[in-house]
């Protein structure tokens, strides 16, 4: 019970110390702000390490859904089973 005690303590008094010491975040604001300055590169993107991570991406998901193995139009997870009850009411 003590030991307990003494972590709910601690963590009261790490949320009032970072409550205290908060500031804003002057680099989230600045993205945001400055967004003209730097723009985003796409020639960074169209390079071959890029695109080769893109590609093993979208290759990996039509492996998951099927389309390399079973056949598009496959579902991805079976069919839900009914419960042991049944669907009748009553009690």
């Amino acid at each position: 019970m003590r030991r307990t005690s003494s972590l709910f303590g601690l963590g009261i008094l790490a949320a009032v110390l970072s409550a205290a010491t908060a500031d804003v975040a002057y680099a989230h604001v600045k993205w945001f702000e400055r967004a003209m300055e730097f723009p985003l590169r796409w020639d960074l993107f169209f390079r071959p390490l890029p695109l080769a991570f893109v590609a093993a991406v979208v290759l990996a998901t039509l492996a998951r859904r099927g389309f390399c193995g079973r056949g598009a139009g496959a579902a991805s997870s079976p069919a839900p089973r009914r419960s042991a009850r049944g669907t009748g009411g009553g009690a």
